[in-house]
């Protein structure tokens, strides 16, 4: 199975305004994740504005 890694335009505009070593990070990261699915975990954030319960 073959994946594709899409940048979001609000995260590449974040992405730009990182340091470089925390963007290395970053990019290896997205490699590493990008090469194995299984290996990374899905963040699910909540809407601006929702309320979360603890």
């Amino acid at each position: 199975m073959s994946y594709r890694v899409a940048q979001m335009r609000r995260f590449a505009r974040q992405y730009k305004k990182l340091h470089d070593n925390i963007a290395t990070d970053v990019d290896a990261t997205v490699e590493t994740v990008a090469g194995n699915p299984a290996n990374g975990r899905r963040v699910i954030m909540p809407r601006v504005g929702a309320k979360v319960s603890t």
